[in-house]
């Protein structure tokens, strides 16, 4: 597992990227040299969570730390 560090910069070009796509559950994405895998998808203002969605330039994204060690 390589270390990643995304930066504001790195994480705002991340998710500019992302505009005018589908995404799915479990979908790895690599952008930029950046990877990243969704986990979670919810419907604003609703306890309901998706298995796909398509992402628009209102559509909020949000960055998760996860620490491995082994």
């Amino acid at each position: 597992v390589k270390e990643q560090y995304f930066s504001r910069g790195d994480m705002w070009r991340f998710t500019r990227k992302l505009v005018n796509t589908s995404v799915y559950l479990r979908k790895t994405l690599d952008i930029y040299g950046m990877r990243a895998t969704v986990y979670g998808l919810w419907v604003p203002d609703s306890p309901y969570r998706v298995s796909s969605g398509y992402i628009t330039k209102d559509t909020k994204v949000s960055e998760d730390v996860v620490f491995l060690n082994y």
